[in-house]
């Protein structure tokens, strides 16, 4: 009978062994099914306006994954508190490029944007940038673009108070695919060259028939103080006679 007994203990001992054992390895299969997300990178643009800044990013930013839904959200720098998050479908999102305007915001101020991507509820992207609201300047006085064979005449009025420390000619002719002007090289004028009260410049070598754009502007240490935009002039061949 002790022998029996013994048997039975034995028997006992290993069915409590292996009943404990088996979730534990159950438990060790079961974690190898999971693998982390790899967290894409969303590439954020930041423009800045009078009181307000428009972030762009493009809706498909990787091969591999695609969202469902984006959130933006934006805070003052050296600020703890984020904004209720702006929530945007991707459905409903219909170009390449996503944007959204925070408005309302404090001129010359520092704010930073963060924009995150979900895919079934799990994060899969994120981005950022920064930007500063600034107020609209008040116009470049006395601007004219006057066209002639082959070149266009600029003028504008020299800033008296301000004390710009250049002066920029902008022009373009031609817009890319998504409408945005397609600048040329832009023509940057000294201000302390600029002696009379007005000052002109003359682009030559230019198209006749084609119609130029023109943004004129004066700027301080990067910041514009004054600018006059879409002034435009059409070169032209002078008419013959007969």
């Amino acid at each position: 009978m002790k022998k029996r007994s013994k048997s039975i203990s034995a028997m006992l001992a290993l069915s409590l062994f292996l009943a404990c054992a088996v979730p534990v390895q159950a438990a060790s299969v079961t974690g190898q099914v999971y693998s982390e997300i790899e967290i894409s990178n969303i590439a954020v643009k930041v423009t800045p306006g009078d009181k307000q800044l428009t972030v762009a990013f493009p809706k498909k930013f990787s091969e591999d994954v695609e969202a469902d839904s984006f959130e933006i959200t934006i805070q003052k720098a050296n600020e703890n508190t984020l904004s209720a998050p702006v929530k945007l479908s991707a459905s409903a999102i219909t170009t390449a490029t996503a944007s959204y305007t925070f408005k309302n915001l404090t001129n010359k101020t520092s704010y930073s944007i963060q924009v995150t991507a979900f895919a079934d509820g799990d994060t899969v992207a994120e981005g950022s940038g920064s930007g500063i609201p600034v107020g609209k300047p008040p116009a470049l006085n006395g601007v004219t673009a006057k066209a002639g064979d082959g070149s266009v005449t600029i003028s504008f009025n020299k800033i008296n108070g301000a004390a710009p420390t250049t002066y920029q000619i902008h022009y373009w002719i031609k817009k890319d695919a998504a409408g945005n002007p397609i600048f040329e090289k832009p023509i940057i004028i000294k201000a302390a060259t600029v002696k009379n009260a007005t000052f002109t410049y003359v682009l030559s070598k230019l198209k006749n028939g084609t119609t130029y754009h023109f943004n004129v502007f004066a700027e301080k240490n990067n910041e514009v103080v004054a600018i006059t935009s879409d002034v435009t002039a059409t070169p032209k061949a002078p008419i013959k006679k007969k």
